[in-house]
């Protein structure tokens, strides 16, 4: 039999011999490629996400309560007093409420009480809520007491409805107070600086997203201080209308 019968014979048999080894030898050569592009879009991946979790920080830090509460005060204060006195209202929020408490937690957290400066565990949280409250209420006080447009001491009400309220849920779940806060001034911004408001609007979805990105907070749990901050806030938004 000649080598062209032979083929011809087992013209089948050999095509898929040949098949298979033309596979088998692409596989070989691709195995350590697909090895180098999985390492590659690993490191792609790793690079994308410490850039996300440090722009996230960033964001965090900026949508943090105890900045974005004096930051509210200030404009309200300068929307309806002179600037002198407005300014004397700032250093009193300041000065009751967030430099206490933030001492208080720089001090918590440093002796090991507490896990970090969000105070990210819900058992810790009841504690900063029990510190926190005392504090507003002694600043509404002053508010009161000081005779300055009802808006001011209305606003503060309102932060301790926010608060007291986070404070209430967090027996049975813990919720973004940095989302209900950026929320809550994204509405009240509204009333006095629309284009403003629509700045913080986008800083209030970035905020959520920051917790969640974070670790500090569940989905379900930036949602629900989302709620809170459009309930608290637009209560607040409507009692300033009604007074004027």
């Amino acid at each position: 039999m000649h080598l062209s019968d032979i083929v011809k014979h087992f013209k089948c048999g050999l095509i898929i011999a040949l098949s298979l080894a033309v596979i088998e030898n692409v596989a070989w050569i691709a195995n350590p490629l697909k090895g180098y592009f999985e390492k590659v879009e690993d490191g792609v991946m790793n690079t994308l996400s410490q850039r996300q979790v440090k722009l996230a920080r960033w964001i965090s830090v900026i949508g943090h309560p105890f900045l974005l509460m004096p930051l509210l005060t200030g404009i309200i204060a300068y929307h309806v007093l002179p600037p002198q006195q407005a300014l004397i209202a700032e250093l009193v929020a300041l000065g009751v409420v967030i430099i206490p408490a933030g001492i208080y937690t720089i001090v918590r957290v440093r002796k090991g009480t507490w896990t970090d400066l969000d105070v990210s565990h819900q058992t810790e949280r009841n504690q900063f809520y029990a510190i926190l409250l005392p504090l507003l209420i002694a600043l509404a006080a002053i508010t009161w007491i000081a005779r300055v447009p009802r808006s001011i001491p209305l606003g503060v009400l309102a932060i301790i409805a926010l608060v007291g309220s986070a404070y209430f849920i967090n027996n049975w779940t813990k919720i973004s107070l940095h989302t209900g806060f950026a929320v809550f001034v994204a509405l009240t911004l509204f009333l006095i600086q629309p284009m403003l408001a629509i700045v913080a609007v986008v800083l209030a979805m970035l905020v959520a997203w920051s917790r969640v990105v974070l670790g500090r907070h569940t989905k379900r749990e930036v949602i629900l201080g989302g709620i809170l901050g459009c309930v608290v806030g637009g209560g607040f938004v409507s009692a300033l209308r009604h007074m004027n």
